[in-house]
Order: structure tokens, then sequence, then C-alpha cells
């Protein structure tokens, strides 16, 4: 394909073979294409036609705009984006690929807290449970206190449970402001 022209206000009730029609008058096109809404099966309003050459192109690049056609006058242009797909060419640049890389955790914030002797955790041994707190009473992930899921979720509802006896202080929400 040498070149394709953008076709646009082009009236709904115009078909395919209408517009092939005036412009096979000035050239040839290879392909007529006029775009439809697929929902409501009406034509959008523009279309792309595609010549071999390029003279045939600018020919009719020249005589087709401002046409009028079932009371609507035509727009044409050329079409950019298909010049630029031309331009870049069938090869595209090879990206390299992605590799994932595991971040580092700061070491000085990550915890590591032995539990296993104190098997099972109990919401009565609030010196243990108040390691895996922060400061303003949350609940620390696994990614900062080196638990399994396991061990996690039997720290969270020991946690949670303290907290309902008032073993624990509840986190504190509010966000204090610094001066």
């Amino acid at each position: 394909m040498a070149g394709r022209l953008f076709i646009s206000n082009i009236d709904a009730t115009v078909t395919v073979d209408n517009l092939k029609g005036v412009i096979s008058q000035i050239a040839e096109p290879s392909s007529v294409v006029i775009a439809i809404d697929q929902k409501t099966k009406i034509p959008k309003g523009f279309g792309f036609v595609e010549f071999e050459n390029t003279e045939d192109m600018k020919r009719v690049l020249e005589e087709l705009n401002g046409y009028v056609l079932n009371g609507k006058a035509l727009k044409v242009s050329v079409d950019r984006s298909y010049q630029d797909r031309n331009e870049i060419g069938t090869k595209q640049e090879q990206l390299p690929t992605v590799q994932r890389v595991a971040l580092p955790v700061n070491q000085q914030s990550r915890r590591t807290i032995d539990i296993s002797q104190q098997r099972p955790v109990s919401f009565k041994n609030v010196q243990l449970l108040n390691q895996f707190l922060s400061q303003r009473g949350k609940i620390l992930g696994r990614k900062y206190t080196g638990l399994s899921r396991a061990e996690q979720n039997e720290v969270a509802r020991a946690i949670k449970r303290a907290r309902q006896f008032g073993l624990i202080r509840p986190p504190d929400m509010k966000v204090k402001p610094t001066i």
C-alpha cells in the first residue's frame, strides 16, 4: 500500500459502495472502509481509503476535499497513523526483557522474634505480643516480623483477644500533629 486517506464528515446514509463509486471516478482505490458502531450498526461518520500509488492518493485528496455527498461536505486528509506505522516498518524495536528483582528489606526494620518456645502463643503473654505491635499499636505484617503465615495468624488472633480483655491498648488511629 502506498498510502491511506482519512475521510470524515460522511453522512450516515452513505454506504461503502456509494463512497467507492465517487472515489473511483477520480482514481481506483484498493480498499474503502467506513467505520460502523458495533452496538447500533450505524456509521460513525468517518472512513479510510487505501491506494496503490501516491499520485492517485494526492489527486483524490485535492479533488474530494470539500466535495458535497448527500448534503455534507467531505473532509479528506492523509491518515497520519498509517504513515507513522509505515515509517516504523514491520520490524519493531525489541525491548529487553523485564526481570523481577527482589528488593532488599531494610534489615534494621525487620524483627526476628523466635516464638517456637512460646507455643502456643497466649493472649496473656502481653510482653511477647507487644513486640509484634508498632508504636501506634497496629499489628506488624509478616514482612517485618519474619513469621510464617500460620504463626502470623496465631499472633494476630492472640493480640485481638488481648485487646478484647483490655490487656493491650487498641491502635491509635488519630494522627498526632508534629510540632
